[in-house]
């Protein structure tokens, strides 16, 4: 059956079989004689709550239409979105308010400790590369070559007999002769040096002076020669080849700091690192040469006849590599 409700609010019922309109309560339909299903009274209340009621629990005033839900998925990603621009906002905030001024001033301290470090590197590296401080850094520390040159078994160098001259060990001391005028005869050590500090005690015996030879090829009669005279006269040349004519003058003066005069003994010192040249005499700083005509080499000792013929000793041969 059907329940019709009329604008007045009096419920009919209608037999869902034959249609017949039938008054309320019927159990059977009057025209076709059928039982009815159920009966139901409505009244305009009755029809109201019912109306009410079928909507469960009244869920259809809380659950939102699609469109309802789509504005606030709408809303909350703009709340989020929001929020996000404010995080961001803030990081870019401290970042260009806090922390990239902080960086740059600790990169600027920085780069004004580092100039300041390198100054005073500068400044101290100034100071400590003296003439004389190089000697005590070179001569500093155990040496490579160690000779007192008192007798030839524990020796580098050797006896040596030729026609203009002559090496011997007499007397704890190592010997060099030379018997021709204006000329010089130097013995050198075995090892090859390139960069060093090389010195050794030297007493003119008789004649006019000797020397230490570096750098040298006694084969090819090629070296460097640090001489004193022994009235007070320092030299040193350089011997490209045999040529007397062939000898360059490198530098020479007197010096007050050599002991003159025969028997008198003088500590010889070079100190060579690529073509810059120190000569000391007696420790003490007396020039620098640059050359570099010759960069490796032996060591050796020398005397020197300018017009008499001289004998002179050495003792305490040391070379330290650099």
């Amino acid at each position: 059956m059907e329940i019709v409700v009329h604008s007045q609010g009096v419920a009919f019922m209608q037999c869902v079989s034959c249609t017949a309109m039938l008054p309320p309560g019927a159990t059977t339909c009057s025209e076709c004689g059928k039982p009815l299903a159920y009966h139901a009274f409505l009244d305009s209340q009755a029809g109201s709550r019912l109306t009410r009621d079928l909507s469960p629990l009244g869920a259809a005033s809380r659950v939102p239409t699609r469109g309802q839900r789509g504005r606030r998925i709408m809303g909350q990603l703009l709340l989020a979105a929001l929020a996000v621009v404010i995080v961001v906002g803030s990081g870019l905030l401290y970042y260009t308010q806090v922390f990239r001024p902080a960086q740059l001033l600790a990169q600027a301290t920085a780069a004004v400790d580092a100039t300041a470090t390198g100054w005073a590197y500068a400044t101290a590296t100034r100071q400590a590369i003296t003439p004389q401080m190089i000697y005590q850094q070179a001569t500093h520390g155990t040496p490579a070559l160690n000779d007192s040159l008192s007798s030839r078994e524990s020796s580098y160098w050797r006896a040596l007999q030729r026609n203009i001259g002559s090496c011997a060990f007499a007397g704890g001391t190592y010997h060099v002769l030379i018997s021709r005028k204006n000329s010089f005869f130097f013995c050198a050590a075995w090892p090859v040096f390139n960069n060093f500090a090389y010195q050794v005690q030297m007493t003119i015996v008789k004649g006019d002076g000797g020397g230490i030879v570096f750098r040298a090829n006694p084969v090819a009669s090629t070296c460097y020669l640090f001489t004193v005279s022994q009235d007070g006269h320092y030299t040193l040349n350089l011997f490209v080849d045999n040529n007397p004519d062939h000898i360059q003058p490198l530098t020479g003066s007197d010096s007050p700091v050599i002991h003159s005069g025969l028997h008198q003994s003088n500590l010889l010192t070079v100190i060579v690192r690529g073509g810059s040249t120190y000569l000391y005499i007696n420790t003490q700083y007396i020039a620098t040469v640059s050359d570099d005509t010759f960069t490796t080499g032996n060591v050796g000792v020398a005397s020197v006849d300018y017009s008499h013929p001289p004998e002179v000793t050495f003792s305490h041969a040391q070379v330290w590599s650099l």
